[in-house]
Order: C-alpha cells, then sequence, then structure tokens
C-alpha cells in the first residue's frame, strides 16, 4: 500500500508540473503574441505619421514658391513622395470673425458684374434673430472698399451695408448704390456690383475689393456675375503613400497675397508727412 500510494503522489505531481508547464507555455505565447501586436502597431503608427507628415512637407514646399500654378506636382520628402494637386479658383468663400478682411483681386479679370452675398441664415451665431449694436447681437453689417486706377492714381470708394435695417439709425450707415438686398439661399443678404472693369488697358479700372465685417462673423461668398474673377484661391491637396498601403491626405486652401487688415487704418498723404 505505501508503495502504491507513493506511486499516486508521483503521478499526482507529474500532472502539476505539466499543467505549470502548459499554463506558462499559454502565457508566454500570449505575451509574445501581445508584443508582435504592439511591435505591429506600433510600426504602423509611425508609418501613418510619417505619411502625414510628408503630406505636409508637400503643401509646405509649394506654398514656398513664389508664384503658385496650378497642376500636379511630386515632391520627394526623404523616401516618400508627396503628390500634390492643385487647383485655382474664380470665386471665393470664407468666415471671417468680426473686424477681419478679405480681399478680391478685380484687375486683369473679365468680369464685368460682382455678387457679394454674407451670413449665413441658417446660423444662429451669424444671424442671432436679434438687431442691437453690439457683439454678436445682430447678423454682420459690411464695409466693401472698392479701389480704382484713375489715370495712374489709386482712388477708394466706400459703400457700407447693414443685415439688418434696424441698425441703419445708430450707426448712421446709409443707403449704397448698389442697394442691398435679401440673399440667394443659405445668404442673408446680397450685394450686386454691375459695373465692375478689371480691364488694365483702360485708363481707369478696378483694382481690388476689401471687405470688412462687424458686430459679428458671417460667411461671406463673392462671385462673378458675368466673365470671370481673376484667380482668388488655391485649393492644394497632398497625398502619401507608403509601401505597406498607408495613406494620408492634407488639405489646405490658400488666397491670394493681400496687405494686412492694419493697413485698412493707415492714413496716406500726398505731400510729406512732418512728426
Amino acid at each position: 500500500m505505501k508503495l502504491k500510494y507513493c506511486f499516486l503522489q508521483k503521478g499526482q505531481i507529474g500532472l502539476i508540473m505539466v499543467l505549470i508547464l502548459a499554463i506558462g507555455l499559454t502565457v508566454g505565447l500570449a505575451i509574445v503574441s501581445q508584443s508582435l501586436t504592439s511591435i505591429s502597431v506600433t510600426e504602423t503608427e509611425e508609418k501613418s505619421i510619417r505619411a502625414f507628415n510628408a503630406a505636409e512637407a508637400g503643401i509646405e514646399e509649394i506654398l514656398k514658391q513664389s508664384t503658385i500654378t496650378a497642376g500636379a506636382t511630386n515632391v520627394n520628402v526623404g523616401d516618400l513622395t508627396a503628390q500634390v494637386n492643385v487647383t485655382s479658383k474664380n470665386d471665393q468663400r470664407i468666415t471671417l470673425e468680426a473686424n477681419e478682411t478679405m480681399e478680391v483681386p478685380l484687375a486683369g479679370g473679365t468680369a464685368t458684374s460682382v455678387k457679394i452675398s454674407w451670413v449665413d441664415k441658417n446660423d444662429t451665431l451669424q444671424n442671432p434673430g436679434t438687431c442691437q449694436e453690439g457683439e454678436a447681437q445682430a447678423p454682420a453689417s459690411i464695409e466693401v472698399l472698392r479701389l480704382k486706377d484713375v489715370n495712374g492714381a489709386i482712388v477708394p470708394y466706400r459703400y457700407l451695408y447693414n443685415a439688418c435695417a434696424g441698425l441703419d439709425a445708430i450707426n448712421g450707415f446709409t443707403t449704397s448704390d448698389p442697394a442691398i438686398q435679401a440673399g440667394t439661399d443659405p445668404y442673408l443678404q446680397e450685394v450686386n456690383f454691375t459695373d465692375i472693369d478689371g480691364d488694365e488697358a483702360h485708363a481707369t479700372h478696378d483694382v481690388v475689393l476689401r471687405i470688412r465685417v462687424f458686430y459679428n462673423k458671417a460667411t461671406v461668398a463673392v462671385v462673378a456675375g458675368n466673365g470671370e474673377l481673376p484667380i482668388q484661391e488655391y485649393q492644394m491637396v497632398s497625398t502619401v503613400t507608403t509601401n505597406t498601403g498607408e495613406t494620408k491626405s492634407v488639405e489646405v486652401t490658400k488666397t491670394v497675397e493681400s496687405w494686412p487688415d492694419i493697413f485698412d487704418y493707415v492714413l496716406f498723404s500726398g505731400s510729406t508727412l512732418t512728426k
């Protein structure tokens, strides 16, 4: 009996050892599998980040050029290639914060009319439903500064428009010609300039429009009614694909060069300035 018990005891110990080894092997395989998975995920993330950075670098390379032209360009970034596609647009649509300015080049274009639309009436921030002077208490008013070249001299013309008529008696914005009218959906208001002449061969021709918004943010759209405006902005899409199939794209919209907002407040004099 003692001998039999000894054999049983040894058999149990052997079975326990086998179970321990099996558990250890399972845990070990799980750790190895998790490590391999983590390494794979890390490598994928690194390649994804590299692809994104390369796509950004492709855009930056185009932006560094003194002249941007529409078309496709390959930009080498290390061992990756960014495929950058540039398209030009002859209209603008941008959301401006209060007191920000946008510029619309006219010289060199064939447009004979320009429509300016502003305030997304479906946006409750842009169109709060109130008409009071003060920040965000009314839909945005705009100032349109029209610069014309008259026999070599730049002559400014200003037009002021309130999106809600209740402000007319408060801020003194007089009715301008062309007159404001209800906008085409989704815009609250619009104004049409029908006497645009951007032909630089003419002694008197339009150079640029500068549009400033007051009181509130506003989405502003500018399109030509007849003919075409000069190029207003460039849309750039940079795409990079790694050798493992990771693809990243970066999209940037760049408007044409314009002077900063602060220059609207600079005073010009035809004679020498003295301090």
